[in-house]
C-alpha cells in the first residue's frame, strides 16, 4: 500500500489506523482485521518531518509506505531505487490511498497518479474525502479522469449524525458591531463580485484589537460551555494577539491554555510556524493540554480531534467547501 496525504498530521493519523488490534499486544503493530494469515504489518511513514523517515530508508520488504505527496512525488521523479524497488516489489498488487483526494487536480499531483498507473497497469487507486468535488468546471473534469468511477461509496451528513459518528451542530452568531473602513466604490465593486472580502478589509479586521479582545472575551465568558475549542483567523499577527489575549483570561482558577499553528517562519516569533512546532502543538491539544487551538486553515482538512467540541470562525469565506471543512472539524464524534 502507499498511502499519499499532503499535511504532516494526516501521516501519523493514518499510521495509528493499522494497529494494533489489541493494545496489550507487544509484538509490534499487527495486522488487526485484514484477513489471512499475516501476524504483522511493516509500516513506514515518510516525509521531511524529523520525526519521519527519509525516503531514501524505504525499504522493498515495506508493506505499506504513509508519506506526503510532496516527498513522494520527490522520490519518483527523482527514481529513488529504494522506493523504485518498493512499488517493483508490489508484484502487480500496488493499492494507492490518496487522503484528502479533491487535491488530485493539482498537476504534479495527477501527473504522480498517471504516471504510476502508467507503470503499475494493475494498480488499485482509491481517494478518501469529505468534499468529493472541485471549485470549477474544469477541476470537475481532471477529478473524473484521476478517479474514473467517480464516487463508489458515500454517507449523507444527516446519516452520519444519525448514526452519531458525527454531531449535529448548533450555531451561534455573536455581534462585534465593528466597522471597518470600506469605501463605497469598492464596496459596490466588492458586493457584485459575490466573492470574499478583499484583501485591505480582511487585514483591517485581523488588525483590530477591539475586535480581537471581543472574540478572547466571547470564549472566556462561555467557556465551559464551548470546552475545547478550534479558532480559524485570516492572518498570523490575529493568531498571536489572540493567543496573548486568550492566556491572559481565566476558567475558574486558572489561566486559559492557549497556543496557534500556521505556516510561516519569523525571527521575532522564534519557531513558530515551522512544521515541527505545529505537530507538537496539536498533540498537545489532542493530549488536552490546551483549551483553545488557534490557526490558519491548519486544521481544515482530515485532522482527527473528536473532542474537539467549538469552532470560532473569526473569518468569512465564500467556499461552501472551505466552510464545511472548517465546521467539520468539531463535528467529529456523538
Amino acid at each position: 500500500v502507499l498511502w499519499l496525504a499532503h499535511t504532516h498530521h494526516l501521516l501519523e493519523q493514518a499510521f495509528f489506523t493499522f494497529g494494533p488490534k489489541y493494545e496489550k499486544s507487544k509484538s509490534g503493530y499487527e495486522v488487526g482485521f485484514i484477513e489471512g494469515d499475516r501476524e504483522t504489518l511493516n509500516v513506514r511513514v515518510v516525509s521531511g518531518a524529523q520525526n519521519n523517515f527519509p525516503p531514501k530508508q524505504i525499504d522493498r520488504n515495506d508493506d505499506i509506505v504513509i508519506g506526503t505527496l510532496q516527498t513522494i512525488r520527490g522520490a519518483y521523479n527523482n527514481e529513488l531505487k529504494q522506493f523504485i524497488d518498493f512499488l517493483d516489489s508490489s508484484n502487480d498488487k500496488l493499492f494507492v490511498v490518496f487522503d484528502e483526494a479533491h487535491h488530485a487536480v493539482a498537476p504534479s499531483y495527477r501527473k504522480l497518479i498517471f504516471d504510476l498507473r502508467e507503470n503499475y497497469p494493475d494498480m488499485r487507486l482509491l481517494g478518501l474525502t469529505a468534499t468529493p468535488t472541485a471549485t470549477t468546471e474544469n477541476k470537475k473534469i481532471i477529478l473524473r479522469k484521476v478517479f474514473p468511477q467517480s464516487v463508489i461509496a458515500e454517507s449523507t451528513l444527516k446519516d452520519l449524525m444519525t448514526q452519531r459518528i458525527l454531531a449535529w451542530p448548533k450555531f451561534e452568531t455573536i455581534k462585534t458591531n465593528i466597522d471597518v473602513d470600506f469605501e463605497f466604490g469598492d464596496y459596490q465593486r466588492w458586493i457584485n463580485t459575490y466573492g470574499d472580502l478583499p484583501q485591505k478589509i480582511v487585514k483591517e479586521l485581523a488588525e483590530n484589537e477591539d475586535r480581537n479582545k471581543i472574540i478572547a472575551q466571547s470564549y472566556e465568558k462561555d467557556a465551559k460551555k464551548y470546552g475545547k475549542t478550534i479558532i480559524f483567523t485570516d492572518r498570523w499577527y490575529q493568531c498571536v494577539t489572540l493567543c496573548r489575549f486568550l492566556r491572559n483570561r481565566k476558567i475558574g482558577n486558572r489561566n486559559i491554555r492557549a497556543d496557534v499553528m500556521f505556516n510561516m517562519v519569523d525571527r521575532k516569533l522564534g519557531t513558530a510556524g515551522t512544521a515541527q512546532r505545529n505537530l507538537e502543538v496539536l498533540e498537545k491539544f489532542k493530549k488536552g493540554q490546551l483549551d483553545v487551538l488557534i490557526n490558519i486553515r491548519m486544521l481544515t482538512e482530515g485532522t482527527d480531534v473528536p473532542d474537539a467540541n467549538t469552532v470560532f470562525l473569526t473569518r468569512q469565506t465564500t467556499s461552501d467547501i472551505l466552510l464545511t471543512q472548517m465546521i467539520g472539524r468539531a463535528l467529529r464524534g456523538p
